[in-house]
């Protein structure tokens, strides 16, 4: 057997090697380690923007100055090392949608990156959210058609978001039929949302929970030959108690019965606050309160819209998520 003896510069030489090996072990687990640390912060950075940025936002939408306490209270609640820097409101014009941008940045203190001579750094991160008038609207729709030119009959005084109760009567003489004069005998204006066959099941599911579907501005929806009866008081009793939901409107309404068409125009959001579904048929009636309310859904409906809204992340850092930033 052979025995290898190191001499003292050979093992000199180990402990240089061994040395540069901790020392690149040790700048592995500083980059490691503190990018881990900086990409952790970076993501709750982001999100703490998201929010701030999705609830400043709906603030503008209700006519608040989102980017005054909203926006930086939404900051700190999702990430509390964070600081909010800026915060910008572009109002909607033009057919263009509202936008505000919020920006933060939130410091990470290294671990290992100090035998490197680093210390700390700064993360950074800014998210513009988007609102517009909802040109179509996914889930929470109810039934109820409504006529324009019946809305437009309460106006100037019928303001998205003033808490007046309106009255809007729901006979046969007033919704449908007055919308352009057109008579659809058979009707009330209860729409069938999913073009299957006329359901009161379908009236009272929707009327409860809302139709699960899709329906968009410039859709022919057939109408249900259900009346507005007592037949759906527990499910309108019900919808009192929602704090808010969307109703279709529309401006023309043709045919009869089964076959009546409804060609779709806007979206009311609205509070239900009584309603009367007995007595003669041109008795019948909504009381209502008409809202600024957000809604699932796209973008991109009338200027003169009349209290849906969507809003959406449409970029982050700059970098667009979507056309509504642009």
């Amino acid at each position: 057997m052979r025995v290898v003896n190191l001499s003292l510069p050979d093992r000199g030489a180990a402990a240089a090697v061994t040395t540069l090996m901790l020392s690149v072990f040790l700048g592995v687990s500083a980059l490691v380690v503190d990018v881990g640390l900086v990409w952790q912060e970076r993501r709750q950075t982001i999100t703490a923007t998201d929010a701030a940025a999705l609830a400043a936002a709906q603030s503008y939408v209700d006519q608040i100055d989102g980017c005054s306490t909203t926006a930086p209270t939404k900051v700190v609640a999702n990430n509390p090392a964070a600081t909010m820097t800026a915060c910008s409101h572009v109002p909607p014009s033009g057919g263009t949608p509202g936008r505000v941008t919020v920006e933060a940045t939130a410091p990470v203190t290294y671990i290992f990156a100090g035998v490197l001579g680093l210390t700390s750094t700064d993360v950074t991160s800014s998210t513009t959210a988007s609102y517009d008038v909802a040109s179509s609207i996914t889930g929470g729709l109810r039934p109820f058609g409504l006529c324009l030119e019946a809305l437009d009959a309460l106006t100037p005084t019928m303001v998205p978001g003033n808490g007046v109760t309106y009255r809007v009567f729901y006979g046969k003489d007033a919704q449908p039929d007055s919308c352009g004069g057109n008579d659809v005998p058979g009707n009330w204006g209860i729409l069938d949302l999913d073009g299957g066959a006329n359901s009161q099941d379908d009236t009272k599911d929707w009327t409860r929970n809302g139709y699960d579907g899709t329906v968009s501005i410039g859709d022919i929806i057939e109408g249900d030959t259900g009346a507005f009866s007592n037949a759906l008081r527990t499910e309108l009793d019900y919808l009192i108690t929602i704090d808010d939901f969307t109703l279709p409107v529309f401006d023309v309404a043709t045919g009869s019965g089964a076959n009546s068409e409804f060609h779709i125009v806007n979206f009311v959001a609205a509070r239900l606050v009584s309603y009367k579904a007995t007595g003669p048929e041109d008795a019948r009636y909504f009381d209502i309160q008409f809202l600024r309310e957000v809604t699932q859904g796209v973008g991109g409906g009338p200027g003169d819209g009349l209290g849906a809204y969507v809003i959406g992340i449409c970029a982050v850092d700059g970098v667009n998520a979507s056309t509504t930033c642009t």
